[in-house]
């Protein structure tokens, strides 16, 4: 038995006004499952998604990506990147270069830079909505380069991580985890009872209301706060 079966997803391309089928084909021999003896993906610089679940992939270039609502999983790989997940939970990954990242409300993974390996960090923005969000400005493994990111969180449970860099963390409500890690940074927090962490370098902590904590304060190394606060360095 030899059965061959196409599945088929249609992206919008906005500038062009032209349609783009992704083409997968699994093959099922003697009953039994193969892996995919034969695919291909067509790739362009601008994509728009469904109102469903889509899985969308950028190209090197400078790339364009509106994935709608729904669970998207969107990567757009090297070059300065524009993404919109909408809501819905989803996991966005800028990887190289200078990214904007725009996630929406829902529970979302973002990340600007995710390499494994050496490489250059770029300056990447990240805003996202209402939601327990885990925001990444850098994820290189292996060698703490990073860029200058800016996160805006919304309101939520957010686990911040601004990474090597002179990053700027700023949060709205709930109870929140920022880490700037290495550089200068500027760590604004919002309502709630949130954890302020500089690590290396010269930082700036603005508390907000709640019961705030900064781990790492150090005066003497030029670290400078705002606010009431509870210190436990």
């Amino acid at each position: 038995m030899f059965t061959q079966l196409i599945f088929s997803k249609l992206y919008k391309i906005n500038a062009l006004k032209k349609m783009i089928i992704l083409l997968f084909t699994v093959v099922v021999f003697s009953g039994f499952f193969m892996p995919p003896v034969s695919s291909f993906n067509v790739f362009v610089d601008d994509f728009e998604g469904t109102p469903g679940n889509d899985n969308i992939e950028g190209t090197v270039g400078d790339d364009n990506i509106d994935s709608g609502d729904g669970y998207d999983t969107n990567s757009g790989k090297a070059g300065d990147d524009n993404i919109d997940s909408g809501d819905g939970y989803d996991t966005n990954s800028g990887k190289a270069g200078d990214d904007n990242i725009d996630s929406g409300d829902g529970n979302d993974v973002n990340l600007g830079d995710n390499d494994n390996g050496a490489g250059d960090g770029g300056d990447d923005v990240i805003n996202s909505g209402d939601g327990d969000d885990d925001n990444f400005g850098d994820n290189y493994e292996g060698s703490g380069v990073g860029g200058d990111d800016t996160i805006n969180s919304g309101d939520g449970n957010d686990f911040n991580y601004g990474e090597a860099g002179n990053d700027r963390i700023t949060r709205g409500k709930g109870n929140d985890f920022n880490y700037g890690e290495a550089g200068n940074d500027k760590i604004k927090a919002g309502k709630g009872d949130d954890t302020l962490t500089g690590a290396a370098a010269a930082d700036k902590f603005n508390c907000g209301k709640g019961s705030d904590t900064i781990t790492d304060y150090n005066k003497a190394g030029g670290d400078k706060k705002l606010g009431t606060v509870r210190s436990s360095d």
